[in-house]
């Protein structure tokens, strides 16, 4: 990140590859729940679009927790697939809202538990796909694992904070 801002300039020429890396959508078109914390929304705003697009009969859990609508990336963006999108449903949780949050943005108050991702009408033979700061992800992960999702159904990327 810091080349870029340091060093590549206007009308300078940079080179792209394509998107690489193991955390993309499962294939077939069985149940997802995919949930963020953060700026963990990013790789999954990725996904909706494609799903909205490609699958718009999958059925779609999109859960995201978010400090307070000041601090929430990507909300207009998060809430255009789901908008146009099958049979998506989208959950968003503030850990601590402000007086001026519009309570049509955000659904639930509090972090996210594992036990409501299982309690979630996709949760039967879903794949989860989680993406936010390592302690987040640690805790999903223990939490759907002891309430007996396999390990190969959970997958997980770090973004964010580390630890």
């Amino acid at each position: 990140m810091r080349f870029l801002h340091g060093a590549v300039r206007v009308g300078d020429v940079i080179t792209a590859q394509r998107p690489q890396g193991e955390f993309t959508l499962p294939p077939g078109d069985g149940p997802l729940v995919l949930v963020s914390a953060g700026v963990g929304i990013t790789p999954m705003l990725t996904m909706l679009h494609a799903l909205v697009a490609d699958q718009p009969q999958r059925l779609v859990s999109v859960i995201h927790a978010a400090r307070n609508g000041r601090h929430r990336a990507f909300a207009a963006e998060m809430a255009e697939p789901v908008s146009r999108g099958g049979r998506l449903a989208r959950r968003v949780h503030y850990g601590a809202p402000e007086d001026g949050d519009d309570p049509r943005t955000f659904d639930r108050t509090g972090r996210i538990k594992a036990a409501g991702l299982l309690a979630l009408p996709t949760a039967d033979d879903a794949d989860y796909l989680l993406c936010g700061p390592a302690g987040f992800l640690a805790d999903m992960r223990a939490g759907l694992e002891k309430g007996g999702v396999a390990s190969g159904r959970i997958h997980l990327e770090t973004f964010g904070p580390a630890g």
